[in-house]
């Protein structure tokens, strides 16, 4: 796990990203062993959670992004599974997409904060 840290802290990726992007590979990984946890699926994951956050704040306040990104409505999921189909295959989908729900639902205030930041300082 450490030397995915440095390896993604090496291409310039806020710590907060790398460490939600694990964590829901590692929800995913625990759901299926057959999933891999490597730079190239943290950083699609990075992806699909940044699309979120900008699609979030193109539609909503500051305070409802918050809100949506730890209880995401029909159309915040329906984006989701839109950013997860068109990065993982057909295997993989359902279990990335239960994963993400999980971890962002599970996030603490600070650290969604943390995560809107990071994505508006870019």
């Amino acid at each position: 796990m450490n030397d995915m840290n440095e390896i993604l802290a090496s291409w310039d990726i806020p710590s907060i990203q790398s460490d939600v992007a694990i964590r829901v590979a590692t929800h995913a990984q625990a759901k299926d062993t057959n999933f891999s946890l490597d730079p190239a699926t943290i950083l699609i994951i990075i992806n699909c959670i940044i699309s979120l956050i900008r699609l979030l704040y193109v539609c909503n306040s500051k305070k409802n992004i918050e809100y949506y990104f730890k209880n995401p409505g029909l159309i915040q999921k329906h984006w989701i599974k839109k950013s997860v189909k068109k990065n993982f295959s057909k295997k993989h989908y359902k279990h990335m997409y239960l994963s993400i729900l999980e971890v962002c639902s599970q996030m603490s205030e600070k650290e969604i904060k943390q995560l809107l930041e990071s994505v508006k300082e870019k």
